[in-house]
């Protein structure tokens, strides 16, 4: 851990003995020994500077994570760059502020390995009073590798020749019609396997973790399932339903299904919206949909909007409310975009007027060149807010890119907490599935984004 100290003065004061000595006329008499008077001590304590600013750097992914050393850049107000020092090995830092830091960057180079450098850099703004987290995330791009699974079907086929089994195989299989063994690899370390016949769904979570071969049967599948009821929900013509069930941090089931098939007859009988209470799953549902829009007859953009709800153990979902595109909304995204051509080099966001629900705005820079690989920059803001034109010295060499594209992303997460708690919640959440259901950030949002390339 590197520990930097600014701004102490330790003043030690010596302690001063007064020394007296005494002695009778008499030469013959003995010498006494000299008498010290006690005093109190006049030591000053070393004065103690706490650090201001400490997290632990990681690169996280579905495979798992692990501490990185990563590059902290302290700002001035106006974007400067004052100075610059690494994470330990370990990956953590426990640090004061330097004098004059507004902004603090943190940066990741990475290279994959088929030689692709990647570069990965996250600012926060306005951590002038200090920022103290756990964990702070950068993505892991590698692929996690799968396992060679093998499952044989031949006792379950035995037993529930007219059920139909999910997830051995990409679609569901009518067991009478399987073959008795099928083969697959697993990128995930545990496998929700369940069964639907006409009466029921049963289910099991196996360990997919290595290459095995699972024989499967119905001792095996022994949890009931029961079915998220969406029969209220009225969609609109290009939603697509996604639904994942997690245990631990660990996806075991997931599923993407557009309206128009999740409505169609047929599919009732291979619903894969199905929970399972007796595993201890926990379940989410959110309904995405794309919209294009044109403003000009030179911008236009497509952009993706995202509501998501926690399912219940009765299978239920809370009301599920995307944010509005309005003219509110196309007024502040055309003020950003034209503030990012500005001479100044600052950036301007002013979403405070576009959903009172949103309390977490991101902006997402990315491109690529040779110099410094495939790059993604986010800033993460309250939605109201000056970005300056950032420095970072030598750590990442300023650059026009000339294939810029920009992501702007408004969330409305659940939360009543204020934007400097809420923003070190969402980033210690990042870390693994375990964190975003424990800070129940996610349990009821929604999210509007869309991407422009300059």
């Amino acid at each position: 851990m590197n520990l930097k100290k600014n701004g102490i003065l330790i003043a030690i004061l010596s302690a001063i003995h007064l020394t007296g000595c005494g002695g009778g006329s008499d030469s013959n008499s003995s010498q006494q020994p000299a008498q010290v008077a006690d005093r109190p001590s006049t030591d000053t304590p070393p004065v103690s500077v706490e650090p201001n600013f400490s997290l632990t750097t990681y690169k996280s992914s579905a495979c798992g994570s692990e501490p990185v050393v990563a590059d902290i850049v302290y700002h001035s107000i106006d974007g400067r760059f004052i100075s610059t020092e690494k994470t330990s090995p370990s990956g953590e830092i426990a640090s004061t502020l330097p004098e004059n830091t507004q902004h603090v960057s943190l940066v990741y180079n990475t290279m994959s390995e088929n030689g692709e450098k990647q570069l990965q850099i996250q600012t926060l703004l306005n951590v002038s009073e200090g920022f103290k987290i756990d964990t702070f995330s950068f993505n892991d791009k590698e692929p996690c590798g799968c396992s060679a699974i093998k499952y044989d079907l031949t006792t379950l086929k035995a037993q529930t020749p007219n059920s139909t089994v999910f997830n051995v195989a990409p679609t569901p299989i009518t067991l009478s019609e399987a073959q008795t063994q099928l083969s697959t690899c697993s990128t995930q370390a545990q496998t929700l396997v369940f069964t639907q016949s006409e009466t029921d769904y049963q289910g099991g979570v196996l360990d997919t973790s290595k290459a095995a071969t699972i024989t499967l049967s119905d001792q095996q599948l022994t949890a009931s399932g029961i079915l998220v009821d969406l029969n209220d929900r009225q969609f609109d013509d290009q939603e697509t339903i996604h639904f994942s069930s997690y245990l631990g941090n660990d996806e075991v089931h997931s599923v993407i299904v557009n309206q128009a098939a999740y409505t169609h007859p047929s599919y009732k009988d291979k619903n894969q919206l199905v929970i399972f209470n007796d595993l201890e799953t926990v379940n989410y549902l959110s309904l995405n949909r794309p919209h294009h829009t044109q403003l000009t007859d030179d911008l236009s953009f497509t952009s993706y909007f995202t509501a998501m709800s926690r399912v219940s153990d009765q299978g239920k979902v809370s009301e599920l409310a995307h944010i509005q595109l309005n003219d509110v909304l196309t007024s502040a995204y055309e003020s950003f975009i034209n503030s990012l051509n500005d001479e100044t080099q600052t950036t301007v966001l002013d979403f405070s007027a576009v959903d009172h629900r949103v309390n977490l705005v991101t902006v997402n820079y990315a491109w690529d060149n040779d110099l410094q690989g495939k790059v993604n920059w986010q800033i993460i803001t309250d939605g109201e807010e000056t970005i300056p034109h950032l420095l970072f010295g030598d750590v990442v060499t300023d650059v026009e890119p000339n294939n810029l594209s920009v992501t702007l992303s408004l969330s409305a997460l659940n939360t009543e907490h204020t934007f400097d708690d809420l923003r070190a919640t969402y980033l210690n959440s990042m870390i693994s599935f375990e964190k975003r259901v424990e800070s129940k950030l996610f349990d009821n949002m929604a999210n509007y984004s869309l991407t422009h390339k300059l």
